[in-house]
């Protein structure tokens, strides 16, 4: 049976330092693998209103695929490319990641539905958004909306951050892997936080060399996330 644990805040960091440490085993795979990555989403977000709902339908599994490479190279097996795509095959949990890639979707329209009265109609302008870039809309909001947004991103982030990896490593159903995934951040909201800052700070320094950063970044916080993974959940 799942147990969550819960610990310091300080793990946070070193979530990132393990994340570092499996990135550096092999930098080419993981730079290959996340240049793969953003391909896919980018070419997917020039569609029109499908090509969002693709991406929001694929990033779960793209999300799988790299967890499931850091859990291989954690362990000191080699990774390749190939292993992006690898849970495509697996139907169960195939299927499972599209139900989480849709119940994510509907989350997101659920958000900026109930946001309109905040920010009013510019939050439409960020439907045409890719999840990874999402963030580059940010509408002129008041206090309540920024509260409301901040508060509304850390409960999506809780929900969604472990629900991918709990899938392809425990078998786990969308929905209990969105709960479990909750449970296990509340149980330690303080290093989530910090794990969540230290995350924004460093988007901002991967974005600036025309986000070339986060050929680096976002795989060193997918591996880090399997590491919090294995610090958490027993």
């Amino acid at each position: 049976m799942l147990e969550i644990k819960s610990v310091a805040a300080g793990n946070a960091l070193n979530w990132y330092k393990c994340g570092w440490k499996v990135f550096s085993a092999d930098m080419v795979n993981w730079v290959l693998m996340t240049l793969i990555f953003f391909v896919i989403v980018i070419v997917l977000g020039f569609i029109p209103l499908l090509g969002v709902i693709g991406v929001y339908l694929l990033l779960p599994m793209l999300q799988a695929g790299m967890i499931r490479s850091a859990g291989k190279a954690a362990q000191g097996e080699a990774i390749d490319i190939n292993d992006l795509f690898a849970v495509f095959k697996m139907k169960d949990r195939r299927n499972a990641l599209l139900a989480l890639g849709g119940i994510m979707l509907a989350t997101v329209i659920a958000v900026m539905v109930l946001s309109l009265p905040f920010i009013g109609g510019g939050v439409l302008s960020s439907m045409s958004e890719t999840p990874v870039g999402g963030m580059s809309v940010l509408p002129v909001i008041g206090a309540g909306g920024l509260l409301f947004a901040v508060t509304a991103g850390l409960l999506m982030a809780m929900m969604f951050f472990h629900a991918p990896t709990l899938i392809i490593l425990r078998d786990m159903g969308p929905v209990d892997a969105i709960k479990t995934s909750f449970a296990g951040a509340w149980m330690n909201l303080l290093p989530f936080v910090i794990f969540m800052l230290v995350y924004a700070g460093l988007a901002v320094v991967a974005s600036i060399p025309f986000g070339l950063g986060f050929l680096v970044l976002l795989p060193v916080v997918m591996a880090g996330s399997y590491c919090s993974y294995k610090d958490i959940f027993v």
